[in-house]
């Protein structure tokens, strides 16, 4: 591995001095500076002397654990990182450690890559985020792939400056936003304007595959294994190889599932179903939902150590009714696209046709708006396209009075509405309640079961 052109002073401390000696070597190895301490007394001591950029502590000590240095490194020196170490059996204490403000958590024995990642995303954020390279002719950021993320706007900013920050690492990431929002774009652009753009990407839309064939989708399986399984398959994780995997809608795995999912991920291996044999992967893994991610943990949908160890990088795409400034310049961008896509010439929006634009709220957000463009076109609307053109191009479910007499709601007072509503209308039948909605029957159990507990 060629060195890190980010360098940082490392402090190790493990009461082992075998351990301590493997992982000071790895960091030197990659060019950091490295000092050790064999106990927490002594890593203060040090702490005091000189502060490093980052600690990586075990949690397993005796006098003070690394849950107690972890407080007091906070305490005193709370800009320097803390990475904790510890066994995978242990992995409730170190979501205790992420909970007390720890970097991340790397499991037992350690990886080199693993250790790699998660020393360049320190020094990433050490050294801060790179300039933002804003493609002006596409009023945005390149892809890669050949498309591109449009705006302008200071929170599209952010997440162009995210974007290029994890291009130039192997971290996994956490991306959540409304539907819509453009969230598998954003990995796609981490992806081919990365350092795996020539390797393979695998977007998995959780939410479409059912939950008893998941696990062998991901992980692969052996012939024999289940009914059906006439011969070998080695599963999306195995396909991607050096690639990247984006798991979208990953609060829709089961939690017998996510499990599976945490051991990839901290062991960089996976059994396939049917198997005994570990396989090692070296998949980068990004995933995707719609909901916050924390409701999601407390509502038993996410597991809490899946989530901070997906989250080394978490971020949020903004709904499009919070950046409308982006709207004039993603309508022109879809307005050429689709002219190209029906060979005709591009339309012009009126002024007042951009100003419903800019009245609209967009609850499908990105993805609404260019279905309306491109309706524009199948419908072959004039060139000069008018208010009134934009109005009957909208969802028309848009224009719909609310049965709700008008009262605004949050979405997840929006999304209980419709569940019970889905539950009337289909007579109490949850497989064609679930059908209605449009989502997995076990996703509307687990609404239920929220909903109704005594169900």
């Amino acid at each position: 591995m060629a060195p890190t052109t980010n360098p940082l002073s490392a402090l190790v401390v493990d009461d082992e001095a075998q351990v301590r000696a493997v992982v000071a070597r790895l960091l030197a190895h990659f060019g950091h500076e490295v000092r050790q301490a064999s106990d927490g007394a002594e890593a203060i001591r040090l702490l005091e002397e000189r502060p490093p950029d980052v600690v990586i502590t075990d949690i397993m000590m005796p006098g003070m654990d690394g849950i107690e240095l972890l407080a007091e490194i906070r305490s005193r020196k709370p800009e320097v990182e803390v990475i904790v170490m510890t066994a995978f059996s242990d992995i409730d204490t170190a979501v205790r450690a992420m909970k007390a403000g720890a970097y991340d958590f790397l499991s037992k024995p350690l990886g080199e890559h693993q250790l790699r990642n998660t020393i360049d995303t320190v020094g990433m954020k050490k050294s801060g985020p790179p300039p933002v390279k804003v493609d002006e002719d596409h009023l945005g950021l390149e892809i890669g792939d050949g498309s591109a993320l449009v705006g302008r706007s200071e929170e599209m900013r952010l997440v162009f400056s995210t974007i290029e920050s994890l291009r130039t690492n192997k971290a996994t990431a956490l991306i959540w936003g409304e539907t819509g929002t453009g969230k598998e774009y954003v990995a796609r652009a981490i992806h081919y304007g990365g350092l795996r753009a020539d390797r393979p990407f695998f977007p998995v839309n959780c939410s479409a595959i059912h939950r008893e064939t998941l696990e062998s989708q991901l992980f692969g399986h052996v012939r024999g294994a289940f009914t059906g399984a006439v011969s070998d398959y080695e599963g999306y994780f195995r396909a991607a190889s050096d690639g990247t995997i984006f798991l979208d809608e990953i609060t829709e795995i089961d939690i017998s599932v996510q499990a599976k999912l945490l051991r990839a991920l901290q062991e960089r291996t996976i059994i396939p179903v049917g198997s005994a044999t570990p396989v090692t992967v070296a998949a980068r893994v990004m995933a995707a939902t719609n909901r916050d991610p924390e409701e999601a943990v407390a509502e038993g949908l996410l597991r809490e150590d899946l989530y901070y160890r997906l989250g080394v990088v978490k971020f949020q795409v903004p709904a499009l009714r919070h950046r409308k400034s982006d709207i004039p310049f993603l309508s022109e961008h879809f307005l050429a696209k689709h002219a190209e896509n029906y060979g005709t010439r591009a339309k012009h929006l009126g002024r007042h046709a951009m100003v419903r634009l800019m009245e609209h709220h967009w609850p499908g957000n990105v993805r609404e708006l260019e279905n309306l463009v491109e309706r524009l076109y199948a419908l072959e609307t004039p060139e000069e396209v008018s208010a009134a053109h934009i109005d009957s191009c909208l969802d028309a479910r848009a224009a719909r009075p609310s049965p709700l007499g008008g009262r605004v709601l949050t979405l997840k007072q929006a999304q209980d509405e419709a569940i019970k509503a889905a539950l009337v209308a289909a007579g109490g039948n949850k497989t064609r309640a679930a059908e209605m909605l449009g989502i997995p029957r076990q996703s509307l159990y687990r609404h239920i079961k929220r909903l109704l507990p005594e169900a």
